[in-house]
């Protein structure tokens, strides 16, 4: 029987040590399911599946996908506006695009820059970013890669 580890890692063994994703690469990308896919051509299956799925019979991540149709983006053009701001504040931080990365879990599994990553990422965007209590890094190490608030 396999263990919860073999299981995670995509049945390499459990004496297979785990290497994440190292690859960075531009994205054109429209939305989530087509990150989706791009993600699941570099992260093993194991890790993958940790990361795409839910808990359980998955009700609430069904759930929250369904709520994203409850409500429509609808474009407001900024007719006559010759140099549009982002800048704005979310949470008491002033961002420069209205965009919040928020906790999720597992970034280790994701890429080898875990939330260090993420954190950079996002602040190099412009958009703030909510580091996780179980993070794969520590909570001042990411704080001294991004430039974003703190």
């Amino acid at each position: 029987m396999s263990s919860q580890r073999e299981n995670l890692l995509g049945g390499m063994g459990a004496a297979a040590a785990f290497v994440a994703p190292s690859a960075e690469r531009s994205l054109d990308i429209i939305d989530l399911y087509d990150l989706e896919a791009e993600a699941e051509k570099v992260i093993s299956k194991g890790p993958f599946g940790y990361i795409s799925g839910g808990s359980g019979d998955e009700w609430t991540l069904k759930e929250n996908v369904r709520a994203f149709y409850d409500r429509q983006i609808l474009p407001r053009y900024l007719a006559g506006v010759e140099m549009p701001e982002t800048e704005t504040v979310l949470l008491g931080s002033k961002v420069g695009i209205p965009i919040f990365v928020p906790q999720m879990a597992a970034h280790g599994l994701a890429h080898v820059t875990a939330g260090k990553g993420s954190a950079k990422v996002a602040a190099d965007a412009g958009a703030l970013f909510c580091a996780q209590a179980l993070a794969n890094t520590s909570l001042e190490d990411i704080a001294k890669i991004s430039s974003g608030p703190k």
